[in-house]
């Protein structure tokens, strides 16, 4: 700056403005990464990896929508392990933990790609199904069925578990919100 040269002066200026401009840059695309995690970390289950009842929901109230919208059929299971509670005092909570994420995975299995599926609660969890109706629900929680029926834990080889599924459908003409539809599976599987 002391020099008398101007280029050398421009030259230092731009330095420093692109310098202070790369920082910016940075930071905001650091912060955009953060976001990104907070925002999977707020709407995902972190044991399972599937969707919490928050990631769930804005994407069923959409699903649910546009059942409606195209005169499409919508179904909803409500799925819950059986005495967790039991599992968990007999077998350790570490053990629950492998029920829940095997349990997870065999639903994600099960789900396609235009369902819905989430972990609800503890040992809770909602599929909703896309374009399917009474028959075909029941065609995945059969399969679901004999899935589990068939898993093994290799630490445990005696362990089984069962579990409780309530199923509801409804009609596109129906004006049903997403929570009564939770509220109707919730009591379907009682």
């Amino acid at each position: 700056l002391l020099s008398n040269n101007i280029y050398q002066t421009l030259f230092y200026f731009t330095h420093i403005f692109m310098m202070v401009c790369s920082t910016v840059v940075n930071l905001l695309f650091m912060k955009e990464e953060e976001d990104k995690i907070i925002k999977k970390m707020a709407n995902t289950d972190s044991l399972t990896n599937i969707p919490n009842r928050n990631g769930f929901s804005l994407k069923g109230i959409s699903l649910l929508d546009e059942c409606r919208e195209k005169n499409l059929p919508v179904a909803l299971l409500f799925l819950d392990i059986d005495n967790f509670k039991n599992i968990n005092d007999h077998y350790g909570h570490l053990f629950g933990d492998e029920v829940l994420i095997s349990f997870a995975h065999l639903l994600k299995e099960n789900t396609a790609q235009s369902d819905l599926l989430c972990r609800y609660g503890g040992e809770e969890f909602i599929m909703v199904l896309y374009n399917k109706g009474q028959q075909e629900a029941m065609e995945v929680a059969l399969k679901i069925m004999k899935d589990i029926s068939e898993e093994k834990f290799p630490k445990k080889p005696d362990f089984y578990f069962t579990f409780s599924i309530g199923l509801v459908t409804t009609i596109h003409k129906a004006k049903i919100t997403l929570n009564e539809l939770i509220y109707k599976g919730d009591i379907a599987m009682y």
